[in-house]
């Protein structure tokens, strides 16, 4: 995904058109009360999500409900009679009334709508005890509420929900879903028309982006083999999937085995390898579980010393990262059974100015592998050859053949 378009009329209708027929297909798994397929009269608005290789949008219909639709699934849905979408609290003595369900017979519903959908319960952690918010009680009255929720031990924050379902316990129904990790991401479906780059972006022709890989290919052969990544010797055009030049004149190469690559300033300031767990690639699917899982072999102070051997391969001294101080260090949300041996590592020191260096990255304490990098320091604001070049552009290209 690559910044924002300017949305045309033509473009919002065929991105409905292109994702109609997925949430009709979620409204009737579901057993929502929705005719389907979905017709146009039945549309009260549709809002076109802006961003680039991420079509998408917000649905709404006139019998109020509402979906939202993006990185090729239907993220959620929200019905009108949804207590945790409510707005005014003096509405809330309309959400009153009798508890019919458990707990448990809820969790079970909001389990049996997620397979409904398709998905496996194992793929996106719901296989695993969730948290669970209880019917609430107001002023002696219960709200026969659940809101029922899963994270994704892969997200880095536990205040950042993967899946968050509320079932009323009434009703015997589920009134809102969220669906918001990694692991529901699918390949955005074809749009049948395209939309021009919103401001001043524009596409980098070929014969620019070949320059610029021109200059950063070597140096990203010699960053590889310096660190030992499995990356081939000789790195062709071939194997490079895209290139991303920012406002900053900066610009991030991702080669077809999944390895991004960071030039900045003139030289590789850092990587990220396909499973990486901190520095994820917006829009893309992470892997299969199995991927990420393993023991605890390393301490964190071992871990530290990995990276700090690394940036001594690569010329770099611990002093000139601050490290001869401990760094800030985190870890993966923890969510049995899963067992994610990763530890974020941050070397961070700040002036009264500005960042003096930083300092950033990950690492495997099951295999010992760096799975991510990212060095700065202040002193490296100096032109360069292909820093010059990107200043002009400001964009994304697709490699050409």
């Amino acid at each position: 995904m690559s910044g924002l378009l300017e949305i045309t009329a033509a473009y919002s209708n065929a991105v409905l058109i292109a994702i109609l027929p997925q949430i009709s297909e979620f409204a009737s798994e579901l057993h929502l009360p929705v005719n389907v397929p979905i017709a146009r009269g039945a549309i009260q608005r549709f809002a076109c999500a802006p961003f680039d290789g991420d079509p998408g949008g917000y649905l709404v219909l006139t019998n109020g409900y509402e979906f939202w639709y993006d990185f090729g699934h239907v993220k959620g849905f929200a019905a009108p009679h949804s207590y945790y979408r409510l707005q005014n609290p003096h509405d809330i003595p309309a959400f009153y009334g009798r508890l019919n369900m458990t707990q448990q017979e809820a969790v079970d519903m909001a389990r049996h709508a997620l397979c409904d959908l398709g998905y496996s319960v194992t793929n996106i952690f719901a296989d695993s005890s969730p948290s669970v918010v209880p019917p609430p009680q107001v002023e002696g009255h219960v709200v026969p509420v659940y809101r029922i929720e899963w994270h994704n031990p892969l997200e880095i924050s536990t205040l950042q929900t993967s899946i968050d379902i509320e079932v009323n316990g009434d009703r015997k129904s589920i009134q809102n879903m969220w669906l918001a990790s990694r692991c529901f991401y699918r390949k955005p479906p074809k749009i049948e028309a395209s939309a021009p780059p919103k401001g001043d972006e524009m596409a980098i022709v070929p014969a620019d982006s070949n320059a610029l890989l021109n200059i950063a290919l070597p140096k990203i052969r010699t960053f590889a083999l310096s660190l030992n990544l499995p990356i081939e010797p000789a790195i062709r055009p071939a194997q490079v999937a895209s290139l991303d030049v920012s406002s900053t004149s900066d610009f991030c190469v991702k080669l077809t085995n999944g390895f991004r690559f960071w030039y900045q300033r003139g030289d590789i300031r850092g990587y990220s390898a396909p499973d990486a767990v901190f520095v994820s690639e917006p829009g893309v699917p992470q892997l299969s579980i199995n991927s990420y899982t393993g023991e605890w072999k390393l301490s964190a102070s071992e871990a530290a010393q990995t990276v700090l051997a690394a940036i001594a391969r690569l010329g770099y001294t611990s002093d000139d990262f601050e490290g001869e101080h401990p760094p800030n260090i985190s870890k993966p949300t923890a969510v049995t059974p899963y067992i994610i041996p990763r530890f974020s590592l941050r070397w961070l020191h700040n002036d009264e100015y500005s960042t003096v260096s930083s300092l950033d990255a990950e690492v495997d304490a099951g295999s010992g592998l760096i799975k991510s990098f990212y060095m700065y320091q202040r002193n490296w604001e100096k032109a360069d050859e292909a820093r010059k070049m990107a200043g002009k552009l400001g964009g994304k290209v697709i490699k050409s053949q």
